[in-house]
């Protein structure tokens, strides 16, 4: 702890960060996936995504260790997220609607 008066106070402000911060930073900088309910032509499925594209797909029915499932297949932390980014959405809704599969507008690399 510091001698000065104003780190002390500073100090004494401290706060914990929110829980949704880390998923967020980690979303928004690429180092982990985030992933969305979205309607399937079988049915309601998770769709995990990241600045690349669809990175996993399970159906909604076997959602039970989704998050588990898959850290052990990619490596990497995959968190709930509001929404799709807008082109990836438009491009996996053309998907969907036309059913071609494969790479599609919206995914690079």
């Amino acid at each position: 702890m510091s001698d000065d008066p104003i780190v002390q106070e500073l100090e004494r402000l401290r706060r914990p960060a929110p829980a949704r911060v880390l998923p967020s930073v980690l979303l928004g900088a690429g180092l982990a996936d985030g992933y969305v309910r979205r309607q399937g032509p079988a049915g309601e499925v998770l769709v995990a995504f990241n600045r690349r594209g669809v990175s996993f797909v399970t159906p909604v029915a076997a959602a039970d260790g989704f998050e588990h499932r898959f850290r052990e297949r990619t490596g990497r932390e995959v968190y709930p997220a509001a929404a799709m980014p807008p082109k990836l959405a438009r491009s996996l809704d053309r998907v969907l609607a036309t059913g071609r599969t494969g790479w599609f507008a919206g995914r690079s690399g």
